[in-house]
């Protein structure tokens, strides 16, 4: 059976992967406001991952999250509530934003926890 750190840290290694594929794309389609703009594939895969993302944080145990409640988890599980169901609604730019500033900013704090995750356990 897995522990709940175990399930976190599966978790947490998953919403990096997605932050990875951010990256990827931002490196394939350009890394452009304008070019985010002008191609809907590229806000589409980007999209994805982030509503992934936000998936994977809604099921982070309420003891990690509070552990770290630096990390606005719940506005990431909102910002994939608004891409599932009224995609229209959300603008470009702050789309940009997430892409550039916060999925780094996420990818870097969840290496962070899965290092004292790994360091506590003993792994």
């Amino acid at each position: 059976m897995v522990n709940p750190s175990e399930r976190d840290i599966n978790r947490l290694e998953s919403i990096v992967q997605y932050c990875e594929r951010i990256e990827s794309y931002r490196k394939r389609f350009g890394d452009s406001v304008e070019d985010f703009r002008e191609d809907l594939a590229y806000r589409d895969a980007c999209s994805e991952c982030v509503s992934q993302i936000g998936e994977l944080a809604g099921n982070i145990s309420n003891d990690l999250k509070e552990e770290n409640s630096d990390i606005e988890w719940s506005r990431i599980k909102g910002l994939r509530n608004i891409i599932n169901h009224n995609y229209g609604s959300i603008k470009t730019d702050l789309m940009w934003t997430v892409l550039t500033v916060r999925v780094p900013e996420l990818k870097s704090r969840c290496l962070l926890i899965i290092e004292e995750l790994n360091n506590s356990s003993g792994k």
